[in-house]
């Protein structure tokens, strides 16, 4: 079998999301169902974010991810939702995966925190990644292959994004943490300026990394989404109300 030169890089946490623990396995369960197996991967990372108390929930979640195939790669911290431990975490966490050396063996990787699920429309999940592969091959000013968040319906206006080609179009500088197809380098990268230039930086870990990001290229629109009428993705993690 010939596997994706692609990492699918898993961002989890044993905090959950709103107590729910087990939402890492409707994203990885869905997934799989897409593609035919999660083997389809180069390689499989989960960087695993533990919460101080929560050891026991830590060592079952790595158990089910190792039974995958995943490579755990485990940090302790504390953070809440939408607060700053949350940011300033989530990026030491994004450098942390990237830094490990068997990420780097693949010259690309799918960026997928654990609550998001793919809603395939005319392009498939692995017809995507093969199309987001060949535009980060072709056009080294696009940096990301993004994928459109359900209900973002006004991207394009807000980000005044322009057409790319006729499946994608490049939005303004707005890089976010939906899934994302993108060079593992380009990451690597990304963060050790983060990390050199944090305090002249937002304090948002999705606009720090927008400030570095559109620095890699020479192009003013780094950042390509697939058109929603082809592939979206669902977050699935949110506060129920």
């Amino acid at each position: 079998m010939n596997k994706l030169p692609i990492n699918l890089c898993l961002f989890t946490t044993t905090k959950g999301h709103f107590g729910r623990k087990d939402v890492y396995l409707s994203t990885l369960s869905s997934l799989k169902a897409h593609i035919g197996g999660l083997n389809q991967f180069g390689g499989l990372f989960a960087h695993l974010k533990i919460s101080p108390g929560e050891e026991a929930q830590a060592e079952q979640m790595t158990g089910v991810l190792e039974s995958m195939g995943f490579v755990v790669i485990p940090t302790v911290g504390e953070w809440s939702h939408n607060h700053s431990s949350h940011h300033s975490g989530y990026l030491m966490d994004i450098q942390t995966m990237f830094n490990h050396l068997g990420v780097h063996e693949r010259p690309y990787s799918l960026w997928l925190e654990d609550d998001f699920v793919f809603e395939p429309h005319q392009m498939g999940v692995l017809e995507s990644l093969a199309f987001g592969q060949r535009i980060l091959e072709e056009d080294r000013n696009v940096s990301a292959v993004q994928y459109t968040r359900i209900g973002d319906d006004d991207i394009k206006t807000r980000t005044q994004s322009i057409p790319y080609n006729e499946k994608t179009f490049q939005q303004g500088v707005e890089f976010s943490f939906n899934p994302t197809l993108i060079r593992t380098r380009d990451v690597f990268l990304t963060m050790a300026l983060v990390r050199k230039y944090i305090n002249n930086l937002s304090p948002h870990c999705e606009l720090a990394y927008t400030q570095i990001a559109q620095t890699l290229t020479e192009g003013v629109r780094p950042f390509v989404c697939i058109e929603p009428a082809q592939i979206v993705v669902e977050h699935i993690g949110i506060q129920k109300i």
